[in-house]
């Protein structure tokens, strides 16, 4: 019976110091829920909170207690929370209550939304960017366009990179587009911009494009515009022979205040000498003066009297 015991009050031994901590508190602590909250914090942000405040905060706007919470408001001052950055795009995340680790990862870093931005600015300036520029003002001029989520999270990102501006590397050519840092690559594509690839289609609805530049060359986003210009061009239209055309009939046409009407595509032999082109450059020199616009880039067939 004496030796039951004694083992009993081993066990006991054992297991007070196991479960407390220097203080004689006993601990109880979830990774795996720390782990889910992280992962929460950074689907809203698009980024990992760089400091337990940060992480608190958070999660006090959204009502959330629970028992990391709990631990963690309790132990704050033992607690160290370290995001650093190994390289551009190498990230570590280590939290510590005094030296106990409740958290640890070292990964590559998620550029939240980065691709998906690339992609509209392909589409939207039918080219790639080549520069951080480029793509902070494109944000500037898409914000409030898509879900609340994704201009939260591009903006994270973009600030992000704005810290290493100078490591980055742009190249662009016909057929790739690459955004590296040192070794690493950022962003890839290989083959031909959208324009390049709009311009080689037999696909007329690909070719049915209506965009606006200003001043500065930046994209314009406005329907009422948009409306405006497809009225001015219809009552033009008016006036010529309602025939119907093929699908290589279609052409993709560009108008600069500096240079007037073009083909845009290089491998366009369509000719502008008809009065259905001289009727749209005057009609386009007045359109894009009064909108304070630099470029219009828009699809037509070549209408005849």
């Amino acid at each position: 019976m004496e030796a039951i015991k004694s083992i009993l009050c081993l066990l006991l031994i054992i297991i007070i110091n196991v479960s407390c901590d220097k203080k004689g508190r006993i601990i109880s602590f979830d990774s795996f829920e720390l782990s889910s909250m992280i992962d929460g914090y950074f689907y809203y942000y698009g980024e990992y909170p760089s400091s337990l405040n940060d992480f608190l905060t958070f999660y006090n706007t959204q009502d959330s207690v629970n028992t990391t919470i709990t631990h963690l408001l309790e132990r704050k001052k033992d607690i160290s929370w370290e995001l650093k950055n190994r390289s551009v795009l190498n990230e570590e995340l280590l939290i510590k209550d005094r030296n106990d680790t409740l958290f640890w990862f070292s990964k590559k870093k998620h550029l939240s939304y980065l691709d998906d931005l690339i992609n509209g600015y392909e589409k939207d300036y039918l080219d790639y960017p080549v520069s951080l520029k480029d793509l902070i003002d494109y944000e500037q001029a898409t914000k409030g366009l898509k879900e609340e989520s994704f201009d939260r999270c591009i903006t994270a990102t973009l600030k992000y990179l704005q810290q290493y501006s100078d490591q980055l590397t742009w190249q662009k050519s016909d057929s790739l587009f690459l955004l590296t840092t040192g070794s690493d690559t950022i962003s890839c594509r290989i083959g031909p911009s959208f324009g390049i690839s709009i311009c080689e289609s037999d696909n007329w609805r690909e070719k049915t494009v209506v965009l606006f530049y200003d001043k500065e060359k930046t994209v314009v986003f406005n329907k009422e515009l948009e409306v405006s210009f497809k009225t001015g061009l219809q009552k033009i239209r008016s006036f010529y022979k309602n025939e119907s055309f093929d699908k290589s009939d279609y052409h993709i046409l560009q108008y600069t205040t500096s240079e007037g009407l073009q083909r845009y595509c290089n491998c366009d032999t369509l000719s502008l000498d008809t009065e259905w082109f001289t009727d749209i450059d005057a009609f386009l020199c007045m359109f894009s003066a009064n909108f304070e616009l630099d470029k219009i880039i828009f699809t037509s067939p070549p209408y005849r009297k």
